[in-house]
């Protein structure tokens, strides 16, 4: 029998938890083909009138019990500056299963000045104010 991996469920868990947390007006809309943005965020207003705005979210979910790894993720160099180029922000978010919490960085905030020269990857850190 085909068995549906962890991964899989975890995705969709962090998808529908982050849902519940949005508020009312803000709808999630799933991003199909995944190529580092897993959805999209609309705000309207209190007439339920589109705002014109709205972000990109990029879900990284774990299972993992480590602290420090509920507080980082790695992510490609390349990622970040797609992200850059993008004309709407994107906001990487952190879900641990186990402690049923969200972080947020916004994109923008991650500087790969302090990155070294030749690294393809770069440790995004979570703390408690994220």
């Amino acid at each position: 029998m085909p068995k549906r991996p962890r991964t899989h469920s975890l995705e969709d868990e962090s998808k529908n938890k982050l849902r519940l947390l949005l508020p009312e007006r803000w709808v999630f809309r799933d991003k199909t083909h995944d190529y580092g943005i897993d959805g999209e965020v609309e705000l309207f207003d209190e007439n339920d009138n589109t705002t014109g705005l709205m972000f990109y979210v990029q879900l990284k979910a774990t299972d993992s019990k480590l602290s420090n790894v509920i507080h980082s993720v790695s992510m490609d160099i390349e990622t970040i500056k797609y992200f850059y180029s993008l004309d709407v922000p994107v906001i990487i978010v952190r879900y641990s299963s186990l402690r049923d919490e969200f972080y947020i960085k916004w994109s923008s905030s991650i500087d790969l000045y302090y990155s070294k020269p030749d690294s393809k990857t770069i440790t995004i850190r979570f703390n408690e104010v994220d």
